[in-house]
């Protein structure tokens, strides 16, 4: 397929074909992130449990809630993460007295 460009005549298929493909590229690479900010997760729920406590539980500890600090604890080991998000949702379900 020739890409020339006869002197006044505009646009070429070639040009018109890239340039097509770029716009629909860049509208669906928008539009992810978009989708995504919309989507609503749904509110936790509380409910009964369904088994007993497992032999090694999981954990978490906020070290800090202000910086973001969460120690998950897992059998005998343990890390230390700084996760905003995370620590303000176990603020947020923790029991409240």
């Amino acid at each position: 397929m020739a890409a020339e460009k006869i002197e006044g005549a505009g646009v070429t298929r070639l040009s018109f074909i890239k340039t097509g493909a770029g716009v629909a590229a860049g509208v669906a690479a928008a539009s992810v992130p978009i989708a995504a900010a919309q989507a609503k997760e749904k509110a936790p729920v509380e409910t009964k449990k369904s088994s007993r406590m497992p032999a090694h539980p999981v954990a978490a500890v906020v070290r800090d809630a202000k910086h973001g600090e969460v120690t998950i604890l897992s059998g005998t080991g343990e890390k230390t993460y700084t996760d905003h998000v995370l620590v303000k949702r176990l603020l947020a379900h923790a029991p409240k007295k």
